[in-house]
């Protein structure tokens, strides 16, 4: 599982962009279940594109 902050970065790579990136952590019990992983799916199923594969592909 990546962070927001790890998809920001993987995104500007692939874009070729640069950017100041400032980890923001959200307050809320909404957010601490993000953090838990609690929003994955329970038998663990995974894709098999990556984050970085898709920007590409979608180009």
């Amino acid at each position: 599982m990546k962070s927001l902050l790890e998809l920001a970065r993987v995104r500007l790579a692939v874009t070729g962009r640069r950017r100041a990136l400032v980890p923001v952590r959200f307050p809320g019990r909404v957010s601490a279940a993000f953090r838990a992983g609690d929003n994955l799916a329970a038998d663990g199923a995974r894709g098999e594109v990556t984050y970085a594969e898709f920007l590409r592909r979608r180009g």
